[in-house]
């Protein structure tokens, strides 16, 4: 069952607590346990634009549940899916996922601090990082590496921004979920500085903040 909460913030902290919790997002099933991140709003929006851009090679990075990669494997056009996280906890729940959906066959798992342990070239990459501003003092472990982003919310995504590019294919799309929070104009420039076109795919609002995807290809 989709959350009925609202996404906020700290919202994947919050999800985080919840001991043992199954979902469905259209014909996917997932089962999430602690420390493992819950698919939320931000998820799905992303989700949705992985249904529909997702196509031959596909890297998954910060799997988490395994919803990104699940559903991009769930598409014919989809000849494989790379699906990475740096959480072993993880890494077991995709995979226990990927095999209650049917998809094992076409997803490696791989453990990797973005793309530490990644070789290759993907017509897809697919990210929703840890974009949540926290101060100084916030603890960083398997839980809160979901959503920690860190003073800016951008100590994960701008190491993701100056590197991803070499495993991108020519003609390949960048799929990534922004937050106002973290300053997604500064994300937008920098892609446009590397020589990306952008485009809003999909958008969602709240009193706090509003998320989007972002598709970006080589101009």
């Amino acid at each position: 069952m989709k959350p009925t909460q609202k996404f906020n913030p700290l919202g994947k902290a919050r999800q985080l607590q919840n001991a043992f919790t199954e979902l469905t997002f259209k014909d996917v099933h997932l089962s999430v346990s602690s420390p493992v991140y819950c698919p939320a709003e931000d998820s799905f929006l992303l989700a949705k634009a992985v249904g529909q851009f997702a196509v031959g090679s596909v890297l998954d990075l910060g799997t988490g549940s395994g919803i990104q990669a699940i559903v991009a494997a769930k598409k014919s056009e989809v000849d494989h899916v790379t699906a990475v996280d740096l959480n072993k906890a993880a890494l077991s729940t995709a995979q226990e996922n990927a095999k209650a959906n049917h998809v094992e066959k076409k997803i490696v798992f791989v453990q990797s601090n973005l793309f530490e342990n990644i070789t290759g070239k993907f017509d897809v990459i697919v990210f929703n990082p840890p974009y949540v501003p926290v101060e100084a003092h916030e603890k960083l472990d398997d839980e809160s590496m979901a959503w920690h982003g860190g003073a800016t919310g951008r100590t994960v995504l701008d190491p993701f921004l100056s590197t991803f590019s070499n495993y991108l294919q020519p003609n390949g799309a960048l799929l990534l979920l922004q937050s106002s929070l973290n300053n997604s104009e500064q994300t937008i420039a920098e892609l446009k500085k590397q020589g990306f076109t952008t485009e809003v795919h999909s958008t969602d609002s709240f009193f706090f903040e509003k998320i989007f995807v972002l598709v970006a290809k080589r101009a």
